[in-house]
């Protein structure tokens, strides 16, 4: 029997301000990094999304004058990149509107069976700030956290030993009580529904908090839309998490040759 892997590595930032829309970017950028390390994805994100963006629109007409499998290829990659766009606009506004405490990412061919569980923390976030004062800071911390990822000595070890096949990739979240909409995007599970008999890696991001605390955003009205807000000053009440499922999944896209070559050689010659 193959022994499953634990690993919970730490990841260190210090910063004077973090802001939700800063921790769905961080989210974002490593499950960025897992699509492609995972298999779900040929290329890294940016390079795939490029040439995906290259393939050629085929209609009903042209049907008949490209072979099948290539015509399946071309759909297959096109769906995967919308539906990775789709995961990642998800992931932020998840981030905006909701108290998350962790993401987890998923792959294998159903959640309740996974092959890799991998479990991002969220770090501690500031309140009382808008994204909008601090995006050029927002920016830096997201590459330094990205960066820590890449070169960590344990997960490049990891990727190299346990590579995973392409399979189905999911979606789950630890966060605050939805409300009646949110159900067509998620489906809430039981905690103890699944035992997870997997490799499991845990991200935990844990921000060190520099002692003088801006208040450059206290009082400051945003407009948004017709309509204005303003940045709370209160404290909330203690939150109550539960566990949710996205229930929209990525199937992924892993090359298939036709004709000895793949799309990208057939469509690029084009």
């Amino acid at each position: 029997m193959i022994k499953k892997v634990e690993k919970q590595i730490e990841i260190n930032f210090s910063s004077q301000v973090l802001t939700r829309e800063c921790v769905g970017q961080m989210f974002i950028a490593i499950y960025e990094l897992l699509l492609f390390q995972r298999n779900c994805i040929p290329f890294v994100y940016k390079t795939f999304k490029f040439c995906v963006s290259r393939l050629p629109e085929i209609d009903d007409e042209e049907q008949g004058n490209i072979h099948f499998e290539t015509h399946r290829q071309i759909s297959v990659a096109k769906k995967t990149l919308e539906d990775i766009k789709n995961h990642f606009e998800l992931i932020l506004n998840t981030f905006k509107t909701k108290e998350v405490r962790e993401m987890r990412v998923l792959f294998g061919s159903t959640p309740l069976t996974p092959k890799e569980v991998w479990v991002l923390k969220c770090p501690k976030i500031s309140k009382n700030h808008s994204n909008e004062n601090h995006r050029s800071s927002a920016d830096s911390l997201v590459k330094n956290v990205l960066m820590q990822i890449i070169i960590s000595t344990d997960l490049c070890d990891y990727f190299a030993s346990k590579p995973l096949p392409q399979t189905n990739v999911f979606l789950e979240f630890d966060m605050t009580t939805l409300v009646d909409d949110d159900f067509n995007i998620f489906t809430e599970k039981d905690s103890e529904e699944r035992i997870l008999q997997c490799n499991n890696i845990t991200l935990d991001l844990i921000r060190e908090e520099e002692t003088n605390q801006p208040n450059c955003c206290l009082d400051l009205e945003i407009s948004e839309g017709v309509g204005k807000i303003f940045l709370e000053k209160t404290e909330k009440l203690e939150s109550t998490f539960s566990t949710y499922e996205v229930n929209d999944f990525i199937k992924g896209y892993k090359d298939k040759l036709v004709k000895g070559k793949t799309i990208w050689e057939i469509c690029g010659k084009k």
